[in-house]
């Protein structure tokens, strides 16, 4: 247990350092990210005013592999935050986009980006038409 509230609080995404997680949580009203830090499993260890990040709605949040950034979901849209700590405290930038999404699967989470965070796998639930396609990896 990371937090104990009344709020639903999900998809759950640790940086890289293992410092700072960042959660969707619907606090407001609404589902948003936050960032907090992580000091153990304990819910008391846990920052009593965690930093929301997102402007409007969020949820799925994943960080960079180098922790300078993290990604999350508005409706349609993948989001861009750019991170940074000083003097032990995360500070975060505006959200932008990076790209509308038009369909996203349902299924887990439906992004991934690339370490450098250059380019996203996206899961699309588009139907598929003609024959499938069967990749092999050696």
């Amino acid at each position: 247990m990371f937090r104990r509230t009344n709020a639903t609080e999900t998809a759950a995404a640790f940086s890289p350092n293992g410092k700072w997680i960042a959660y969707s949580t619907d606090d407001s009203g609404k589902m948003q990210v936050y960032i907090a830090p992580f000091n153990g499993p304990s819910p008391s260890a846990a920052s009593p005013d965690p930093l929301r990040v997102s402007s409007e709605t969020g949820f799925l949040p994943i960080w960079r592999a180098d922790g300078s950034e993290f990604y999350y979901l508005a409706g349609m849209n993948l989001m861009a935050v750019s991170v940074r700590v000083t003097n032990g405290k995360i500070v975060a930038g505006t959200p932008r986009l990076l790209f509308p999404l038009r369909r996203i699967s349902n299924m887990g989470n439906p992004y991934a980006p690339t370490p450098d965070g250059k380019q996203f796998l996206i899961l699309d639930s588009t139907p598929l038409s003609g024959s499938p396609i069967t990749v092999q990896i050696p």
